[in-house]
């Protein structure tokens, strides 16, 4: 990317009367400012793409369902995408996003309810570059799943995984018990009754008693794949000023 001048103002993108992009977030923070869908009309969204595009960066939408990814998508013709329907996720773009991060990602659910909010992680893991290996329906009530799991994770020599589970969320304890990598736990809005829409899950990944497991906030897949990139991104800078 070019280098911008260090003006805190050259960094906004003003959209219409209400919208105030950080466009070149990807520059200074190493991630892109991803757009939250819900809330949004589809010619609002439309509108943001276009600017943000224009300037060559690239956008990423969260939480935006098929149907308005669509109706999106007929609003900035002749601008390229890619949609995940499992993560309602999607980028635009007019070129390639300038960075390939040399890494693994293992992406881990509990059960395949908690699918979505993998994929919305590993989508975002992808965008910036990184190998995912998925591993789905490796939950505890078996628990030989979890242990072939941590060692598929050990054989491809991942860098780190984002563990996620709904119902009590004990899984990432459990793997981050037997990995020797960083681990973050997602917990999900999945489960009955006294689980209180992934509270439960929450807790219990706060509460882990396995040293170097972080978490992010319910269902929050963007934040998880941010976190893995970031520390992907830091070992590739490392990496390279060692040379």
């Amino acid at each position: 990317m070019e280098e911008r001048k260090n003006d805190a103002v050259e960094y906004i993108l003003k959209i219409g009367n209400k919208i105030r992009f950080d466009v070149f977030r990807g520059e200074r923070r190493g991630f892109p400012e991803v757009v939250y869908f819900e809330g949004k009309s589809v010619e609002e969204c439309a509108e943001i793409i276009k600017k943000v595009v224009d300037t060559g960066e690239k956008i990423i939408i969260s939480r935006i369902g098929e149907d308005d990814y669509i109706a999106v998508k007929s609003k900035v013709r002749g601008i390229e995408s890619r949609y995940s329907r499992e993560g309602r996720i999607a980028s635009f773009y007019s070129k390639p996003y300038g960075y390939v991060l040399h890494g693994v990602v293992a992406v881990v659910s509990a059960g395949t309810s908690d699918v979505p909010y993998c994929e919305e992680a590993a989508f975002v893991c992808e965008e910036m570059g990184c190998k995912v290996l998925r591993i789905y329906d490796v939950g505890v009530a078996a628990i030989h799943r979890p242990v072939d799991a941590a060692a598929e994770i050990k054989k491809k020599n991942a860098d780190v995984a984002i563990i996620s589970a709904g119902m009590d969320g004990v899984l990432p304890t459990i793997m981050a018990s037997m990995l020797d990598i960083p681990v973050i736990g997602l917990p999900t809005p999945v489960g009955y009754g006294v689980a209180k829409n992934g509270i439960v899950a929450l807790q219990t990944m706060l509460s882990s008693c396995v040293p170097g497991v972080a978490v992010v906030n319910v269902g929050n897949g963007v934040g998880a794949g941010a976190l893995a990139c970031l520390i992907v991104k830091r070992i590739n800078d490392r990496v390279a000023s060692a040379k």
